[in-house]
């Protein structure tokens, strides 16, 4: 018994430790959001979109409005949000925090929360498979303190990574003692997964089912029918969860739209053989600079030392899911190589897999097996720091070990720690909050450019709460895009545009001094009276100031290997990935404001010189013009 008491009270202590330490690296990477969490510290679409995602669950619950189905995006149309990036687990609990903050600090606690959570998921899978303290928590620390999870301040929905291996450890809890506690846990975090991301149950089956297939093989239960049993009663149990937020998304595949959510491979965050350049940046960073050098030498430790069986599907995890991000096709020194086929080609002939468009992705299992192996290799080096030599120095012994597992792990957080974000000072037309959102009737907005990746557009429309011309959603379904199709908006579009969806509409030119007066007034009706536009926003330039960097001009061979070799931590092209955002924002904006000149000219032709100059945008007020066709009352 007594023995019994202390194992309790010596977990409960580890527990805690784990907490307090991945407390305080979180505190570490994210102070800033803890201190400011009312501040922007991205400018990336994603980031407006999942503000956009908050605002829209409140939006919708207030007003008793359906969750997935809009008509504040794409108006007049609307459109169905059931693939769109919505995530239950953030939009739920969203709810209720932004009865006590705002929702930009809703969205600087739930990202900071996620990479806390997906610590300790971490820790939790690793701990239990190799029994190691500080493998544990040094699998923890490389699981949600890598540079592809840091990068994630503008996916929200992406950034919960805790729920893929809490599966793992329920799941290897079933396979080895099949209660069916074990059962419902599996069946729980699976479920949980898919209402943190749609693709996440798609790795863990993906995860889940390579061990699975390799331990049964390994132990020849090919054929337990009573554990296949059980997987198919926990597949069931999941999907039975998971079915009020799937339902409309398999209504939607079931009427025949699977293909359209199967975009062409976006190469975002591009990996490669060699390394990884991030979505912005034009520069190419080899795999130990963005995993860690530390990992790598524990790395290479567990695979020189470490000879348990066990680690073996590790092994085999980390295989597939580095060829797996290499997209359907080799990429190396950034050189495409269509002809050399990997296995992501073929997804587009699995149902369900076709939806995985986005090769980066699969870093997630990556670093899952990459903390799982770092686990084994400190396990093994800290038993042969610990156990080797005479027993008179065991004490000292056991002190170099734990010395050992701080050290190592210290390191791989000091190492990987980003460049502590700077709130970005975001300034609106003061148009948007003085005058639209403080008209309570009911009409439209055009924002231009008029692009299908324009995140600013959708938080710009958090301030004023009217309906939206367009919009950003995940999958654009040709149900949303009549009232886009007609000569007038695709004359509005930008001429040229870096979209990689085949199905939207496209720029269409007109002479715009040639147009008759009929033809005029025929373009007017559609936008104020089909659409009931009561404003057009044209944006020049973004509403950030403009990020000044230097880079190299004509880089020579030392700034070649800095940039490609030397370490995260000091190498500023890449542990500063909002930059990059911040400067990709400003030439989407630029470019796309210099494409849609034809837009310009329209709107002057249709209505005259802009109403207001407010910043860096054009404003023309047409709520008279809607007044004066009675369309809206008089204020």
């Amino acid at each position: 018994m007594e023995e019994t008491s202390k194992r309790s009270a010596l977990g409960v202590i580890e527990i805690l430790l784990a907490v307090l330490g991945f407390g305080a690296i979180t505190y570490l990477y994210w102070h800033p959001f803890l201190l400011e969490p009312e501040a922007h510290y991205s400018v990336g679409r994603d980031y407006f979109q999942n503000s956009w995602n908050l605002w829209w669950t409140r939006f919708a619950w207030e007003r008793q409005m359906p969750l997935l189905e809009t008509s504040w995006l794409f108006h007049p149309s609307g459109t169905s949000l059931a693939f769109h990036t919505i995530s239950f687990a953030n939009s739920i609990p969203g709810l209720a925090i932004q009865d006590l903050v705002s929702q930009t600090a809703t969205h600087s606690y739930l990202l900071v929360s996620a990479f806390f959570l997906s610590a300790l998921g971490g820790w939790a899978l690793v701990r239990y498979v190799t029994g190691s303290a500080w493998g544990a928590f040094l699998g923890g620390i490389m699981y949600s303190f890598n540079a592809y999870h840091t990068s994630m301040v503008t996916q929200l929905n992406n950034a919960q990574f805790q729920w893929i291996p809490l599966f793992l450890l329920a799941l290897i809890l079933l396979y080895r003692h099949g209660r069916w506690w074990h059962l419902i846990w599996a069946s729980l975090m699976l479920a949980l997964a898919g209402y943190a991301d749609w693709y996440q149950p798609i790795f863990c089956v993906l995860a889940g089912g390579l061990l699975l297939v390799l331990w049964m093989l390994a132990h020849r239960r090919l054929f337990d029918f009573k554990f296949w049993g059980k997987l198919l009663l926990m597949g069931g149990l999941a999907a039975l969860l998971m079915l009020p937020g799937i339902w409309p998304l398999l209504k939607i595949m079931m009427e025949g739209h699977e293909e359209q959510l199967a975009d062409p491979v976006r190469y975002v965050g591009e990996m490669e053989l060699l390394g990884v350049h991030p979505q912005g940046s034009p520069f190419l960073h080899s795999w130990p600079v963005v995993l860690g050098y530390s990992m790598s030498a524990v790395l290479l430790y567990a695979l020189w030392r470490v000879r348990d069986r066990g680690i073996a599907v590790w092994w085999a995890l980390l295989a597939v899911s580095f060829v797996l991000l290499q997209g359907p096709f080799l990429v190396a020194a950034k050189r495409h190589f269509p002809d050399i086929v990997l296995p992501m080609a073929f997804f587009g002939q699995i149902p369900g897999l076709s939806m995985v468009r986005v090769p980066h992705r699969f870093l997630i299992l990556l670093v899952l097996a990459l903390s799982v192996l770092l686990g084994y290799g400190l396990r093994e080096w800290i038993h042969r720091t610990r156990d080797g030599g005479a027993v008179e120095q065991a004490p000292s012994r056991r002190m170099k070990a734990h010395l050992l597992g701080l050290g190592l792990c210290a390191l791989l957080a000091l190492e990987m720690q980003p460049k502590t974000r700077q709130a970005i000072d975001l300034q609106p037309a003061p148009f948007y909050s003085q005058e639209l959102a403080q008209d309570d009737r009911s009409f439209a907005v055009l924002e231009i450019p008029l692009d299908f990746r324009d995140g600013y557009s959708m938080w710009l429309q958090t301030l004023h709460q009217k309906p939206l011309i367009g919009g950003y959603t995940s999958h654009i379904l040709p149900e949303a895009l009549p009232a886009l199709q007609t000569p007038l908006m695709k004359a509005m579009l930008p001429r040229v545009v870096d979209n990689d969806i085949l199905t939207l509409p496209e720029f269409e030119a007109v002479e715009v001094e040639a147009l008759t007066e009929e033809q005029l007034e025929a373009w007017r009706r559609e936008l104020l009276e089909q659409n009931q536009v009561g404003a057009v926003i044209f944006h020049h330039q973004p509403d950030f100031p403009v990020p000044q960097v230097q880079l190299p001009e004509d880089p020579g061979l030392w700034d070649k290997l800095y940039i490609f070799a030397m370490p995260f931590r000091f190498n500023r092209f890449v542990n500063n990935p909002e930059l990059w955002r911040q400067l990709a924002a400003v030439r989407y904006v630029e470019g796309l404001a210099k494409e849609s000149e034809q837009a310009r000219r329209l709107m002057l032709k249709l209505f005259g010189p802009p109403t207001l100059l407010q910043g860096n945008a054009e404003i023309w007020d047409l709520r008279g013009e809607l007044e004066a066709r009675s369309i809206l009352a008089p204020r």
